[in-house]
């Protein structure tokens, strides 16, 4: 609940995210393992938002987010979506990104936005076929 606070965005659609966030995690944890979580809603929320993003959340004190490994998570990486085809291809890239084998010990030192979008950028480039 404290993510969507931390966001640029009017408090109503704020409040909306929250609900949304708290119901899309009580059908499921979006703890990924490797203390880290991709929570989003469980509905698009197209009308809310003018195009799609991750936000990118580094916790000062890991959560528990139930993750299958059991490790708290300390990198959250919300995923909003405008349109399905955009939902899948973020969450594509992302996976393709998490999985990287360098991209663990990269998030531990919790990077600055222009450096994680740079290694972002060159694992994506590294993985693509």
């Amino acid at each position: 609940k404290e993510i969507p606070k931390h966001m640029n965005d009017p408090n109503n659609i704020k409040k909306m995210l929250t609900e949304q966030l708290k119901q899309r995690e009580m059908l499921s944890s979006t703890g990924i393992g490797n203390g880290i979580a991709i929570p989003h809603p469980k509905s698009l929320v197209a009308e809310n938002i003018s195009q799609s993003m991750i936000g990118t959340f580094f916790l000062e004190t890991p959560l528990d987010f139930k993750s299958p490994d059991k490790i708290p998570v300390f990198a959250v990486f919300l995923l909003l979506s405008s349109c399905s085809f955009d939902h899948l291809e973020l969450l594509s890239q992302l996976t393709r990104f998490l999985n990287h084998s360098e991209t663990s010990n990269f998030l531990k030192q919790s990077p600055s936005l222009e450096n994680l979008v740079d290694q972002l950028q060159k694992t994506l480039a590294e993985t693509s076929n």
